[in-house]
């Protein structure tokens, strides 16, 4: 039932019934099988796939190197690569070192051992990895090891056979017993038979030996280096014999220099003996034997290894087997030290210069010229070519003289040249020399033919082909321009130029260019003069020169910027181009050169421009600018020195200024001075520029409006001022060079008259013209205001001035009415002035009313008035000269009228009964009115005395009011005299006595109050009249 149940619980996959007992059994199986598969891999097949990939791998060693050799071993280095070493990655290791065999040997000979060698382990991955060996070689059999290097020093290749255990690591199994038989192939020295003698040198040695010093190279084909030491040789040459040693001898791949040292006896002199008195031969001598065997210079040499420094008799055994066979070709040696030597011209001069040749001297040096004393001789002239960055250009030929090298090798030399240099392509010498003008290099290319003598040998035909750099003249950038002058100049070439001039030649070449021609040009090419230099030579080094020239330019703007900088410190920066020279040739070689110059301003003693004087200058005020901050300006004469630091005639044809004014204690500029271009002329021998300044405008600078009205006070009341000038005048002058406009600096201080406050005023005339109620009594002063200065002042308004009178006791001054001067104009000189015054008292004011009152009475009565003309802040409009104005007294008389000084010319006395009986007197008056005016009397009053008797009173008020006209007399109604009966009783007998004493009437005198209505002002008048004289009437 059990097994039902199993039955009836178990799956079945692929048509099998699953039984918890089937699936045990399965997987014991498989456990089984898996356990054998790895056994039969680590143990059966994995061994064998190792070996398989061992057997069927290459190994190559790429280099290789022997060093330290012994009898018994020598340290062995090698790179290399393993390839085709299955695709497994894998460590190959080798527990012992293997056996390293010389095989594939000639004629099928066996293998031969040499020793052992520890290799390090190899990993490779993808079939293929690195080799390298840095271990010892332990030589197991000295004979054949004697044998095989003798084979790879004189034979293309060998090969080794590399033997021994080995063991593989992959897949993190290790695999022992397997053999590695390995096959490596080697290059050998091949007899090392690229052997070249580069270089060959001799001396005399003991008696008639030769010390010689070879050096050779000797090609090495192998990838092998073998470190020798010292290498001792066994020489032959030609028929000298001796031995030769080279030091620290490492022959690498490639090609090896041996410096070799011996000594050799030409067999020709082996005989002789060392002996004193013994025959010793010169060194050609020696030579001569020792090459005896040449055939056509070629000498025969050979070479075998002796021995070296290393101690391993298998290595020295194997050198001393090496044949070493060089052909030297003295022709060949030659003919190298010719080509490989170097010429130098260290300094040359070109003089003599023609279309068709120039002279050319110079001393040089030949050096490394091979290994040989020789002199070089040229028999015919070599070519001469400038390597030009297009090709070569031939230039000409050259004669050169012989040069003779000697001393160390390699060898040297000095080389003089002093021939004609012949050309033959004026074109392209024309193109070199403009090269050479401008750049810091060229080189020259010699070619032809030479022989050689050296030790009595003679060596022909020798190709010369030699290239010589020397130093060009870059451009002859250092130009210095140490003197300049303008002397003098005329119309046809323009200003005269002498200038000297410093230019440093950085070449080593000297040349002498004859007369050569300069163009002048400014810094944008134009064309602005010419220089000429004589006989021009240049050095090397610096060189001084006078140029002479002219100066002509016809464009003014251009002409202007030139001599604006220059005159005003910026100096003149040039470039002076050739255009002229010897020959065609040079001539368009200098034109290619440009030298920059800068030519410093003069050094001023004193300024151009400045001692400015303005000797009348006319002020304009500006109506529509109240301000008063800018003002015209005007003057007919403005002069200044004008000083040009050069000799040349300057016609100045008109001037401007731009000017700041600055004070003098602050050094603050506080107004501009701008006028316009006026004619102008300067005198040559004074130096005095004269001009005018017609609309100049002198304006506050803003913010210094302050500054501007003091300087304009200061102006109104002193004698004299100065203020400081600093800015430009700009002049248009015409020279023989062209017609510039030049801006100078100017900074002075400019000397000004004041107008001293107008203090002299001289009152021609004062009449009473008019008045009313409100205004007063119009007065016409006619005055001279008298101005000191140079200075004119046009204010274009009318300017309105107080009266004041002066007041006893140091009282203030009162004021009595205003003087108003029309349309003020103020110029040098005396100044006629029509004043209009208004005289009006403050009828609120006491003082006030008795001061005009007295004013008037004064006046009218013919007498002279001291006043004051005061000015105030509303005397002017313009904010500027308010400062000044306010301060304003000027001290003035006034005189009345001489007329005035009788207004009564006489009275009528007329008595008359009264009702009551008793007397009174009746009286009138003869006006006289002094005034421009009519003159109408309000009232009179007045006490009238004759001597000293009280004669009466008047007090009459005229009604209707009593007008006299004016300049006119009038007589007044009768008015009655107040007296008493005893003064009428006085009175009366007064007159009967006079009239008696034969006199016409009586005099008196009176004491008056006037009231008055002077054209419609009424005015108190106060007088005293004399000798009025009193008739009587019926």
């Amino acid at each position: 039932m059990a097994d039902d149940d199993e039955a009836k619980r178990s799956p079945r996959v692929c048509g099998i019934e699953w039984t918890k007992r089937k699936i045990i059994g399965a997987i014991t199986t498989l456990v089984l099988v898996i356990v054998i598969t790895v056994l039969l891999v680590v143990f059966v097949i994995g061994p064998k796939i190792a070996q398989s990939s061992i057997d069927g791998s290459s190994l190559t060693l790429t280099s290789s190197s022997i060093t330290g050799a012994t009898n018994n071993s020598f340290l062995l280095q090698s790179t290399g690569n393993v390839g085709n070493a299955g695709g497994l990655a894998a460590t190959l290791n080798f527990p012992q070192p293997v056996t390293v065999s010389w095989t594939n040997r000639e004629k099928g000979a066996a293998d031969l051992p040499l020793g052992t060698v520890q290799l390090s382990p190899i990993s490779v991955s993808g079939g293929n990895g690195a080799v390298s060996l840095n271990t010892t070689f332990s030589v197991t059999n000295v004979d054949a090891m004697t044998q095989f290097s003798s084979y790879m020093i004189n034979n293309g290749n060998f090969s080794w056979r590399l033997t021994g255990p080995a063991s593989a690591t992959a897949m993190g199994l290790t695999f022992n017993n397997l053999n590695m038989d390995k096959v490596v192939t080697l290059s050998g020295f091949n007899g090392l038979a690229g052997v070249t003698v580069l270089s060959f040198d001799a001396s005399a040695g003991t008696g008639n030996n030769v010390n010689v010093s070879v050096t050779t190279q000797l090609v090495n084909p192998s990838s092998i280096t073998m470190q020798l030491g010292t290498a001792f040789f066994n020489f032959i040459m030609g028929t000298g014999v001796g031995t030769m040693s080279a030091n620290n001898v490492t022959i690498v791949p490639g090609n090896n220099t041996l410096s070799m040292t011996g000594v050799l006896l030409p067999a020709a002199m082996s005989n002789m003996t060392n002996t004193v008195g013994a025959t010793v031969s010169s060194l050609n001598e020696r030579f001569q034997a020792l090459f005896a065997n040449a055939v056509n210079n070629v000498v025969p040499v050979q070479v075998t290894g002796d021995h070296t420094s290393q101690p391993a008799n298998w290595l020295n055994t194997a050198f001393k087997a090496m044949t070493l066979s060089v052909s030297m070709n003295l022709t060949k040696i030659a003919q190298d030290s010719v080509s490989g030597a170097e010429l130098t011209l260290d300094t040359s001069s070109i003089s003599n210069i023609t279309e068709t040749s120039f002279q050319l001297a110079g001393s040089g040096s030949a050096k490394n010229a091979g290994f040989m004393d020789a002199t070089l001789s040229f028999s015919k002239p070599v070519t001469v070519a400038w390597a030009s960055g297009n090709g070569d250009v031939v230039l000409g030929t050259l004669n050169l003289s012989p040069v003779s090298v000697s001393g160390p090798t390699p060898k040297s030399g000095k080389v003089a040249v002093d021939s004609q240099f012949s050309l033959t392509n004026q074109d392209g010498m024309a193109q070199f020399a403009a090269y050479m003008i401008n750049n810091g290099q060229f080189t020259w290319k010699l070619s032809g033919t030479a022989e050689a003598e050296a030790y009595g040998l003679k060596f022909t035909n020798l190709k010369l082909a030699k290239s010589i750099s020397m130093s060009g003249f870059n451009g002859l950038a250092g130009v210095k321009i140490t003197s300049f002058d303008l002397p003098a100049s005329d119309p046809t070439t323009g200003i005269h130029i002498v200038t000297g001039s410093t230019i440093a030649n950085p070449s080593t070449i000297s040349m002498n260019m004859g007369d050569v021609g300069f163009l002048i040009k400014n810094s944008d090419g134009y064309t602005i003069g010419n220089l000429k230099a004589s006989d021009m030579k240049i050095v090397p080094g610096d060189n001084s020169y006078t140029l002479n020239g002219a100066m002509k330019v016809a464009d003014q703007v251009i002409l202007s910027d030139l001599m604006d900088k220059f005159l005003n410190g910026a100096g003149m920066d040039a470039t002076i181009v050739g255009e002229t020279g010897a020959t065609s040739w040079l001539t368009t070689a200098l034109k290619s050169m440009k030298l920059k110059a800068h030519v410093d301003s003069p050094v001023l003693t004193v300024p151009i421009v400045s001692g400015i004087k303005i000797p009348s200058m006319a002020v304009d005020m500006i109506v529509a600018d109240t301000t008063g901050n800018s003002v015209l300006v005007n003057s007919p004469g403005m002069t200044a020195l004008f000083q040009v630091p050069y000799t040349f005639p300057i016609n100045v044809q008109q001037a401007s200024q731009s000017l700041y004014f600055v004070d003098p204690s602050s050094g603050t500029q506080f107004a501009t001075f701008v006028t316009d271009m006026q004619a102008a002329s300067a005198d040559q021998n004074t130096h005095i520029l004269t001009t005018s300044v017609v609309g100049g405008h002198l304006k506050a600078v803003p913010g210094q409006e302050g500054a501007f009205a003091a300087f304009m006070k200061e102006l109104t009341f002193v004698s004299a001022a100065s203020v400081n000038i600093v800015g430009n005048a700009t002049s248009i002058a015409s020279t023989d060079a062209g017609v510039a406009q030049i801006s100078l600096p100017l900074k002075d201080s400019l000397a000004l008259t004041g107008f001293q406050g107008f203090q002299n005023i001289q009152i021609l005339s004062t009449k009473v013209v008019g008045g009313d109620a409100k205004g007063g009594v119009h007065l016409q002063v006619s005055l001279i205001l008298n101005n000191p200065s140079t200075l004119s002042l046009s204010t274009h308004v009318d300017v309105t001035m107080d009266l004041l009178m002066p007041m006893p006791g140091g009282a203030a001054p009162v004021k009595v009415g205003t003087a108003i001067m029309p349309n003020m104009q103020v110029v040098p000189g005396p100044n006629p002035v029509l004043s209009d015054c208004y005289v009006v008292a403050d009828p609120s004011n006491p003082v006030s009313v008795a001061v005009v009152t007295k004013l008037m009475s004064g006046f009218i009565s013919g007498g002279s008035t001291s006043m004051i003309i005061a000015g105030s802040t509303n005397s002017i409009i313009y904010d500027s000269l308010k400062p000044a104005f306010s301060e304003l007294r000027i001290p003035a008389t006034i005189q009345g009228p001489e007329e005035g000084k009788r207004l009564v010319l006489g009275s009528t006395a007329h008595p008359f009964g009264r009702p009551d009986g008793g007397f009174e007197m009746h009286v009138d008056f003869n006006i006289v009115n002094p005034l421009d005016t009519p003159y109408t009397l309000l009232n009179i009053q007045a006490d009238v005395t004759s001597g000293d008797v009280a004669v009466g009173k008047i007090d009459f008020k005229l009604d209707p009011p009593f007008t006299v006209p004016p300049h006119s007399n009038a007589t007044t109604p009768l008015t009655t005299l107040i007296q008493s009966p005893a003064q009428y009783a006085q009175v009366f007998n007064l007159f009967l006595g006079a009239l008696g004493a034969g006199k016409p009437g009586l005099l008196v005198n009176a004491t008056q109050t006037l009231t008055a209505s002077i054209g419609g002002y009424i005015s108190p008048v106060e007088l005293f009249s004399t000798d009025i004289l009193v008739t009587l009437g019926a």
